[in-house]
């Protein structure tokens, strides 16, 4: 989202806070860390100098500082250390600058207050984490798969994420968490004829359960993924949600199956004309590239998984990024990925890639193409 919207909604988070019994703030996207204070990104994030950063990035620290003054009980789960080309970008300029300036990769340490507050990372302070081979990240996935668990207390359930997420990753990527709760708290009571458990430490099904299945609706009912509405149909199966929006979410999945029986057909006809064939006789399935990422050197490959599908694996990433290809024409490629919102360009005549965010028409050099085939 961009940053004026991601501001708004920080605004509104932080007045439906006030007085609340428990707040999660959860962020899945980029962060970034500048003389160890935590920025969360916009996708029309530009900053090439601190104070622009300051403006344009919302800061961590402040979240949480508002959410410990508002709440009782206060949780951050931060999805957000990811490789990030634009940090790569504001470093490069930091450095030709002559500026003295500590950034680094992946996210600082976080010091909460002596609240009732629970911060977890991805990964570990530093570190950058995986994007995953599905809609979701390994960290964020382990999350969903346990947050439903009834009876669970969350410190317990966030073991279970952190053990989740080093299978996943192979022992690659570990969680990590500052806690500071004083009480128990739970996602999901442990049912009614459990007598043990605490009333005041659970969260009630009613008023908060509505609120998250509304803001998870609201955040995919323009989405034109199926998987994002069989996500919601997941968690309704597995009582996560009540199924409030169940028969929009069908409506969806319908409309968009049809949609997606119709577009190869289209694309069955456009094979037929030689001037818009999908694949172009002489254009590469593979496309191997290196280069450095800021002040890392990175290889890599692009594999075309399918006629209008591509992956690109490299040493930074444990996972792949996913793209859907656009066009090819006159030795180029362009390839679109929807989860980050951003182009790539892969240019075989002069053995080049360059990216760039969608809206802004300045390609950005990425790395350079060393074979094909």
């Amino acid at each position: 989202m961009t940053g004026d919207k991601f501001a708004a909604i920080v605004n509104d988070f932080a007045t439906a806070a006030r007085n609340a019994d428990a707040a999660l703030f959860y962020y899945s996207g980029h962060g970034m860390q500048l003389n160890a204070v935590n920025y969360l990104l916009p996708v029309d994030f530009r900053a090439t100098s601190e104070i622009e950063l300051k403006r344009q990035a919302i800061d961590l620290g402040d979240i949480i500082s508002q959410m410990e003054t508002n709440a009782k009980i206060n949780l951050v789960f931060l999805d957000a250390c990811r490789d990030n080309p634009l940090a790569e970008i504001f470093k490069k300029t930091i450095v030709a600058s002559g500026r003295s300036a500590s950034l680094y990769r992946g996210l600082a340490p976080v010091n909460s207050g002596d609240s009732n507050t629970m911060i977890v990372f991805a990964t570990a302070p530093g570190k950058t984490a995986a994007d995953g081979d599905g809609r979701n990240s390994p960290f964020t996935s382990a999350i969903l798969q346990n947050i439903a668990s009834p009876g669970v207390e969350v410190e317990t359930l966030m073991k279970r994420v952190s053990k989740a997420v080093s299978e996943i990753t192979r022992n690659e990527q570990f969680p990590e968490r500052l806690s500071k709760l004083k009480i128990e708290f739970y996602f999901q009571p442990a049912g009614e004829d459990d007598d043990d458990l605490p009333p005041q430490t659970t969260v009630e099904v009613g008023e908060q359960d509505f609120a998250r299945e509304t803001a998870f609706w609201k955040g995919i009912e323009n989405s034109n993924r199926i998987a994002d509405f069989e996500d919601y149909r997941s968690m309704v199966s597995s009582k996560v949600f009540s199924g409030l929006f169940s028969s929009l979410a069908e409506k969806r999945i319908a409309t968009l199956s049809q949609t997606a029986k119709i577009e190869p057909a289209l694309d069955v006809k456009r094979s037929s004309e030689p001037e818009t064939q999908s694949a172009p006789a002489g254009f590469p399935t593979v496309i191997s590239t290196s280069g450095y990422n800021g002040s890392n050197f990175v290889e890599g490959a692009f594999t075309q998984t399918s006629p209008k599908r591509w992956e690109e694996r490299n040493s930074e990433n444990t996972g792949a990024y996913r793209f859907k290809e656009l066009e090819q024409k006159n030795g180029r490629i362009l390839l679109f990925d929807e989860s980050r919102q951003l182009y790539l360009e892969i240019d075989l005549e002069k053995k080049k890639t360059a990216w760039r965010l969608e809206g802004p028409k300045n390609w950005n050099p990425l790395y350079d193409i060393v074979a094909v085939k």
